[in-house]
């Protein structure tokens, strides 16, 4: 019998009956967070967050049985590559990859555990991929995730002369046709071991085929599945509080599945060889595999939540960064390591999720790229918002910073020491300090002068992977906040997303049928019409492939709040962009409308 193949499927069928991705339904818990204060938000996001751990619906999130059984056999068979090389004198390789937030994450993880496993003799280089090259660590790359072939020829360059690799492909939605081509490549043409990190059942699979390959991701799937090296590490852990915005609790989902992943990889190899006190999760002298997973699982949690009991002290921030966008002004993140590391990615997150302009929020770390990035060439040569170097912020920034915006710094007593100076002359800034306290005991004048202080949640060896995962959820909430407060979403839907790949694209139309009740073939018209700014759409642009569309949107503002109130049928596009730009918050002029039409 001959079966179809889902690429043999006409595209149009596949939109018009796809299952639609978990990581982009909206998340009914946060309907109503367009309207709450920042209290409030925290307390939405700290209910959504503990999705993860306690599950969603009928899945069971990261305690699920089944996720500590393949994160286990990961481990097992990282081992056994590591093992087998070093054994055989031959190279290897770990390389992890992923397109906007999620190669983002890749690089953060290749950093720190490569430092880690550089301990180890033989040990393998930890290495990663982005969709779009080093820029995009930055800014995001015009379909760089749409490109599966690109995808290969990056993954074959990472290999180079290495005589074998291991593979960790992460897309939160199984949707990024640039990991599908690797993982094909990995699995069916090397037959070489990979993994997966994603937060869907593998039956919601993208199945659009991207116009330069014969497979959608879930025909890979489908022919990987079965692979003895092929594990799927795919926790089902509920949607993100704003719709589709996997920034956050896929990102944190996935940070803390490869900490988990890496960090009992080596507990492994070093057992034996520890002093007291050099396995502060209590971890590794736990026999039971399971147990072991879920008492590391338990202090993530615990970090988790942690974040949330400093709501008095959070709130302020996200008020008053709410402001700075407000009044035309900025947000700055200053971190030192670790959390100049996360600034700089949160901020580098804003425009795509939020069609923010990329110097909104922008991060800073103490070396630029060099701390940023080791692995990777200096790129501040290519304009100012690569950059990211305290020099460049302290001669070229800070004298023009005025009172509406915001800065923000996170680091040690002696990173304060350093560089509080230079602000001791903006007495009419407003300046955050976010304290990282480990062993050193800092002055009780800097404690008083600190908003928030992150310790090492009482464990007897300073812990950065728990105060990294903490940082990130806070930064993650004050330009959610920022977000919400300048009304960039409507309920809890994105609306000014920048529309910078296939997904993008599509999630657009799925925002504008929703929100406004319309058919798809009425949302995407009058996507097109806003990214066109035309009345009428010519065959050229109806027939134009969707890669297109994309070069056309991916450097426009305010493309999906346009096409919102271009669907309600009651402005041609040149008024409905007055109004967009006159009211902003298109909530507001959703609902005067329907004000109109019932009196």
């Amino acid at each position: 019998m001959q079966y179809l193949r889902l690429s043999d499927v006409p595209i149009s069928w596949q939109r018009r009956y796809r299952i639609i991705s978990i990581t982009e339904l909206p998340n009914e818990l946060t309907n109503e967070i367009d309207t709450c204060d920042a209290s409030e938000i925290l307390g939405l996001l700290h209910q959504t967050d503990s999705q993860m751990f306690s599950g969603y619906t009928t899945y069971g999130g990261l305690r699920d049985p089944d996720v500590a059984k393949n994160v286990n056999k990961a481990v097992d068979l990282l081992i056994a590559e590591i093992t087998d090389a070093a054994y055989h004198a031959e190279s290897l390789t770990i390389i992890i990859s992923g397109a906007g937030t999620s190669g983002r994450l890749a690089m953060l993880m290749a950093s720190q555990f490569n430092d880690v496993f550089s301990m180890l003799p033989g040990a393998p280089a930890v290495d990663f991929i982005i969709a779009g090259g080093p820029l995009a660590l930055i800014k995001a790359q015009e379909g760089a995730e749409d490109d599966p072939r690109q995808g290969i020829e990056d993954l074959k360059e990472a290999i180079g002369e290495r005589d074998r690799f291991v593979y960790i492909g992460i897309t939160c939605g199984f949707s990024a046709s640039y990991v599908a081509g690797q993982l094909y490549h990995t699995i069916v043409e090397k037959e070489r071991p990979a993994f997966l990190i994603g937060f869907n059942p593998l039956e919601r699979a993208r199945t659009v085929v991207p116009e330069n390959w014969d497979r959608s991701f879930a025909d890979v799937i489908e022919e990987i599945r079965e692979s003895p090296v092929m594990i799927f590490l795919n926790p089902v852990i509920g949607p993100e509080p704003v719709t589709g915005s996997t920034r956050m609790k896929g990102g944190t989902a996935t940070k803390i599945i490869l900490e988990m992943l890496f960090y009992l990889t080596f507990l492994s190899l070093t057992a034996g060889c520890r002093k007291p006190g050099e396995d502060p999760w209590n971890a590794g002298g736990c026999e039971d595999p399971e147990m072991r997973f879920r008492r590391m699982l338990d202090r993530f949690a615990a970090a988790v939540d942690g974040v949330y009991e400093k709501t008095d002290a959070l709130a302020p921030i996200m008020e008053q960064v709410g402001k700075s966008l407000n009044n035309s002004g900025h947000i700055y993140y200053l971190g030192e390591n670790a959390s100049g590391k996360l600034g700089i990615v949160d901020a580098s997150e804003c425009p795509p999720t939020y069609g923010a302009d990329f110097h909104d929020v922008r991060g800073f770390i103490e070396e630029g790229w060099t701390q940023f990035c080791p692995s990777c060439q200096d790129h501040s040569f290519v304009d100012n918002l690569y950059d990211i170097g305290f020099d460049n912020f302290r001669n070229n920034i800070l004298p023009a910073v005025t009172p509406a915006d915001t800065i923000i710094m996170t680091g040690s007593p002696v990173f304060y020491e350093k560089h509080e100076k230079i602000f001791s002359r903006l007495s009419d800034i407003p300046i955050f300090r976010i304290l990282l306290q480990g062993d050193e005991r800092p002055g009780r004048d800097l404690c008083r002068r600190c908003d928030i202080v992150i310790t090492g949640l009482n464990d007897p060896v300073h812990l950065p992977i728990l105060t990294s995962l903490q940082m990130k959820l806070i930064y993650n909430a004050v330009t959610t906040a920022a977000h919400i407060f300048k009304g960039k979403v409507f309920r809890n839907k994105m609306i000014d997303l920048r529309i910078s790949n296939n997904k993008l694209y599509y999630r657009s139309i799925q925002i504008i049928r929703e929100l406004m009740a319309v058919s798809e073939k009425s949302a995407e018209e009058a996507l097109l019409k806003s990214i066109y700014m035309t009345d009428l759409l010519n065959e050229e642009i109806l027939k134009a492939p969707v890669s297109k569309h994309i070069e056309k949107a991916t450097d426009k503002e305010k493309i999906v709040p346009l096409a919102l109130v271009l669907a309600t049928g009651r402005y041609p596009v040149k008024a409905a962009y007055e109004q967009v730009r006159r009211v902003h918050i298109i909530r507001t002029i959703i609902e005067e409308l329907n004000t109109r039409e019932d009196r």
